[in-house]
């Protein structure tokens, strides 16, 4: 956990201090909040339980580079359906739990869940490459009212800055790598 704090103490600090400065009391007292409920959990948050075991889920991410370019795409075709524009398009108007799907839950329909065997998968359990998704280098903390074009400039400036490979740099993002399928429930 230590690690995973580090890189989200970094990526905060570069990413919101640089373009979201007013954001960054809200980021440190959700950091704060993460931080508590690992203390007060022994047992890892992720897991897959079967009959006679149940094993850790590694924490995966998204990388930068897929975020940026395939994702990207998926999200221009998705909300030119629905009759919105990427360019102010913000993470609810890809995904609103009060709609019976989104983009995000589509991607997972006829996939059966890594975490629960059940069908209708989170997105990143969609997802196979090695330059797509990966053992989660950073986290990130964001509203669902922000813009996407503003989550993604703000990593892929954090990943120039850095001087870090967008394909081997992956993110866990709540949207992406919680199954939507078992939060609606």
């Amino acid at each position: 956990h230590i690690e995973l704090c580090s890189h989200y103490i970094s990526l905060a600090i570069n990413m919101y201090c640089i373009q979201f400065p007013t954001r960054l009391h809200t980021l440190f007292s959700n950091f704060f909040d993460m931080l508590k409920c690992w203390k007060k959990t022994k047992k890892p948050k992720y897991t897959m339980k079967s009959s006679e075991e149940t094993t850790k889920q590694p924490l995966l991410g998204v990388s930068v580079h897929y975020l940026c370019t395939i994702f990207e795409v998926e999200c221009k075709e998705y909300l030119k359906g629905i009759g919105k524009d990427y360019s102010t398009a913000k993470v609810y108007d890809i995904e609103s739990l009060r709609d019976p799907t989104g983009l995000i839950r589509q991607k997972g329909e006829n996939v059966i869940s890594k975490e629960d065997g059940k069908m209708g998968a989170s997105y990143i359990d969609c997802l196979e490459d090695e330059d797509h998704v990966g053992l989660a280098t950073h986290m990130i903390s964001y509203g669902w009212g922000n813009r996407i074009l503003d989550i993604n400039s703000a990593l892929r400036a954090y990943c120039q800055q850095m001087k870090l490979e967008e394909k081997q740099t992956y993110i866990w993002i709540c949207c992406l790598c919680n199954n939507q399928y078992r939060v609606k429930e």
